[in-house]
């Protein structure tokens, strides 16, 4: 229930028996919205922002909230031009969501797009974000968009409608040893969840889970006839 890392109590999620990455892609999507730094949180593009991070950490888990077909079903509404005053609009999102499919299509990953949204802020449109990310004009992104849309071989079946869960940019920023960071941390959260643990003790276990993990140094083995078991040579 807040927008940045002091306001709104803690974050919660629902579990989900069977399908751990739903309740990963819900976390994913609060504590995106936590780092808007106070912009876009109850706008229709920060909601939208907010469910891509959602739908690439989590694999696209949370398929069944897709709001995209809605707004072409609804008459494609130029949600481009202007931005909701909310969070609630399934077109307006809907439209957020295929844009920044599109986006992503044109070669700009999430890295690129979500920083650029939230410096344009709450007032900020996706046409100026467009201008932003490529230099065209924003009176063209509406046009060059909506023409997209409707090249589309099968329609908007989804809220990814250009593929852009398949662009391999994604997350080529997070390192091997970083994932598997995030990976413990999160899972020692969920144990001591589920265990009952109360927060002094669920903070203090993910402190310690963040502590480097010690990596055995692999034996050097030396084999007859090793060059490392025979005596130096004598200089002459």
């Amino acid at each position: 229930m807040g927008c940045d890392y002091s306001t709104g109590n803690n974050i919660e999620v629902d579990a989900s028996f069977g399908n751990s990455p739903r309740v990963s892609a819900l976390f994913e999507a609060e504590l995106s919205e936590c780092s808007m730094n106070g912009n876009l949180c109850g706008e229709s593009t920060g909601e939208a922002l907010s469910r891509w991070c959602a739908a690439i950490i989590g694999n696209n888990s949370l398929a069944d909230f897709a709001t995209a077909p809605q707004w072409v079903q609804d008459g494609m509404a130029d949600w481009v031009n202007k931005t909701e005053d909310t969070d609630q609009d399934g077109d307006s999102i809907g439209c957020g969501m295929a844009f920044i499919s599109w986006l992503i299509s044109l070669g700009y990953g999430i890295e690129k797009i979500a920083p650029a949204m939230v410096s344009l802020g709450d007032n900020g449109t996706l046409a100026q974000l467009y201008a932003t990310l490529t230099g065209d004009s924003a009176s063209n992104a509406w046009t060059k968009f909506k023409n997209a849309i409707n090249a589309l071989p099968g329609g908007v079946t989804s809220d990814d409608p250009f593929d852009g869960l398949a662009n391999p940019q994604q997350m080529t920023h997070l390192s091997p040893r970083s994932a598997e960071l995030i990976g413990r941390v999160f899972a020692s959260m969920m144990a001591d969840a589920a265990a009952g643990r109360s927060h002094q003790e669920i903070a203090s276990n993910v402190r310690a889970a963040m502590l480097p993990v010690a990596r055995p140094i692999a034996p050097v083995i030396c084999m007859p006839k090793s060059k490392r078991l025979l005596p130096p040579r004598k200089q002459r």
